[in-house]
């Protein structure tokens, strides 16, 4: 692949990073300019990475660290000191952890089972317990099969029927060059991987669903070319009646007091009439 491509996309990624830098740093800005630093949580994160280039491959669409390893910064000064979490973590957490955030350690009893679990104790660096453990899965464009992935510590186990498996110590191995489990003598670990991969999914059923639902949107999709073509995706209706703080009918210093923050009470005009 051409060198000079490579660099200037990395290039333009690094550009893109340093922006963002800079918002976050306004932001923060903006917090102790109104005296709300020590008293707003503020999580930094990402939905994936980006390959560029790396392997010869871009995008995400796999599971290299390049691609699924994201930020996650989580902020906090009112209740705990900066700190280097080195656990497996996902995105999954972040509602349970936001859950504990907001009532006080005291995590409601919910109505259904939610997957991921807070991350609050491990912030206060309680690891005792902690499972280690974040599953992930990959079923969109890029993939022939459904491609599974499990890490445990520095352990990553990734599978598909199509590639078949892979295994990575990220502690000897960062760059996933070393790939275990084409080496005979760990052969029982890779089992043992396959086995526990299989309790946490049913690949044939996986698969079926998936390709269920492809087939459901391809027939969609040509539905939606026949005749006057109909874009897949949402598009909001533009309503310019519902645009605007509007006071029909309503005294318009309560309609503003609505729409203000914070909310400003109802009340009776301090003129007669």
């Amino acid at each position: 692949m051409n060198e000079a491509v490579i660099r200037t996309a990395r290039h333009a990624y690094s550009g893109m990073i340093s922006y963002v830098d800079d918002l976050v740093g306004k932001l923060q800005g903006a917090l102790h300019r109104s005296g709300l630093a020590d008293d707003t949580i503020v999580v930094f994160t990402g939905d994936h990475g980006e390959m560029l280039g790396e392997r010869g491959m871009w995008y995400k669409m796999t599971f290299y660290e390049w691609s699924a390893r994201v930020p996650l910064i989580i902020h906090a000064p009112a209740l705990f000191g900066p700190r280097r979490v080195g656990r497996n973590v996902s995105l999954v957490d972040l509602l349970p952890t936001l859950l504990d955030f907001a009532t006080d350690d005291h995590m409601p009893e919910l109505i259904d089972p939610i997957d991921g679990n807070s991350l609050v104790p491990l912030i206060h660096g309680d690891a005792d317990g902690w499972n280690d453990t974040v599953m992930s899965e990959y079923t969109a464009e890029g993939s022939l099969d459904p491609i599974l992935m499990l890490k445990h510590g520095t352990k990553k186990f990734v599978y598909s029927k199509t590639d078949g498996a892979m295994l990575f110590d990220l502690s000897k191995d960062p760059d996933e060059l070393d790939d275990l489990a084409k080496k005979p003598e760990h052969e029982t670990e890779v089992a043992a991987l396959m086995a526990e991969l299989h309790r946490r999914w049913d690949y044939a059923d996986v698969t079926r669903r998936v390709t269920e639902s492809q087939n459901r949107r391809l027939f969609v999709h040509d539905v939606l070319l026949k005749g006057r073509y109909t874009p897949w995706d949402w598009q909001p209706k533009r309503d310019a009646a519902q645009m605007y703080v509007r006071n029909v009918g309503v005294d318009e210093d309560v309609v503003k007091g609505r729409a203000r923050l914070p909310f400003v009470p109802d009340r009776k005009p301090d003129f007669p009439g």
